[in-house]
């Protein structure tokens, strides 16, 4: 059977299409499915906004549909890379640049400094929507300054906010950690730890929330089954709408680290 591979855009069939689910390779892929009979062959495509559309014969079995995406993870993979990229916008900590805390836009400003102990820091001015960033002479530590302020208010909502959902959830991880990660914003770990990353704060909170209640759920089950999505939407409402909202920003901007 000859498959096609493409980015979509013209000769699309209109068909009502399905939102489905998969893990793959530890990460959970959305994608949207595309049934006709006048569908012979499957295929893969990525539209402007990032939807992986797949279209299967109306004959075909799920678990092969499932298999054919498993088959061709890598190219979904580089397409999505290739259409958000152009458009990202870029945090990487120079002046003027923009970094975004809790869904709002802040301008960064970069204050070259001899004074040891102003080197290396960060001040945040909420109402001016400003964040400085102190550093040497050549600007060179702007970055690591820019990931540890994200780490700390990450770090601090997490410390507040998960004690709370616990008491709500009836849920408790062994052990909650937070690290760098380029692909996943949570995980939770067979041993009932709980991964956070490091950028969380780039969320608004109830976004954060939704990635907490998440991995707690995971807890109980490690699947991203119907039951897995049934606990989740009873801790939280409108997972779906908070879902795209977490795929929208995040594929709005890019993070030198």
């Amino acid at each position: 059977m000859r498959n096609e591979f493409r980015l979509a855009g013209h000769g699309a069939a209109r068909m009502t299409p399905r939102k489905q689910h998969m893990e793959i390779k530890g990460r959970e892929l959305e994608y949207l499915e595309r049934r006709g009979q006048r569908i012979r062959k499957m295929s893969i495509s990525v539209d402007a906004s990032c939807n992986v559309i797949v279209r299967a014969p109306a004959w075909a079995a799920h678990g092969d549909v499932e298999k054919f995406i498993a088959e061709n993870y890598s190219w979904i993979e580089n397409s999505l890379a290739e259409m958000s990229a152009s458009r990202r916008q870029p945090i990487d900590g120079t002046d003027g640049s923009v970094a975004i805390l809790h869904g709002k836009e802040m301008t960064v400003m970069t204050h070259p400094t001899n004074d040891a102990s102003l080197e290396g820091r960060y001040e945040l001015d909420r109402n001016a929507g400003v964040l400085r960033i102190f550093t040497s002479d050549n600007c060179s530590d702007a970055i690591p300054v820019l990931a540890r302020f994200y780490f700390d208010m990450t770090a601090k909502y997490l410390g507040t906010r998960i004690p709370e959902i616990e008491s709500i959830t009836g849920l408790c991880a062994e052990r909650y950690e937070i690290g760098t990660y380029r692909s996943k914003w949570g995980s939770c770990s067979s041993a009932g730890i709980i991964r956070f990353n490091s950028k969380l704060s780039l969320f608004p909170y109830e976004l954060m929330d939704y990635v907490i209640v998440h991995e707690m759920c995971h807890l109980k089950n490690r699947r991203h089954d119907t039951r897995f999505w049934e606990s989740v939407s009873s801790f939280i409402d409108d997972v779906g709408v908070k879902r795209k909202r977490m795929r929208s920003i995040a594929l709005g901007v890019r993070f030198a680290w």
